[in-house]
């Protein structure tokens, strides 16, 4: 599929990434 890359701050909480990136990476993108 694709790649697929996040900017991720300090600020940024662990659940708010896991989630998203789960689901991309079940959809088989690249992170």
């Amino acid at each position: 599929m694709a790649k697929i890359a996040t900017v991720i701050t300090n600020m940024f909480e662990d659940a708010e990434f896991t989630s998203p990136k789960g689901a991309l990476e079940a959809a088989g993108h690249e992170l």
